[in-house]
């Protein structure tokens, strides 16, 4: 499997201001309060998946394509 994740900057500040928001949300200003709170560990996944399927929107090429592109 290949991923390509177009870069823009829109994107880069929608991924800041995503984290920022979260980071406020959960005072997770230090790793050691993120790894010891039940709530970032619980929101942990919807950040990632809000930032995967609304921010990157990441393009996948299953290796079966990629093979057939080498052909």
């Amino acid at each position: 499997m290949k991923i390509v994740i177009k870069e823009d900057e829109v994107k880069k500040d929608q991924l800041w201001e995503a984290i920022e928001r979260w980071i406020r949300k959960h005072d997770a200003t230090m790793g050691e309060v993120i790894m010891q709170s039940d709530k970032c560990l619980l929101s942990a996944p919807e950040l990632l998946t809000e930032i995967v399927d609304e921010i990157i929107k990441p393009e996948v090429i299953w290796e079966e394509e990629c093979q057939q592109d080498q052909q």
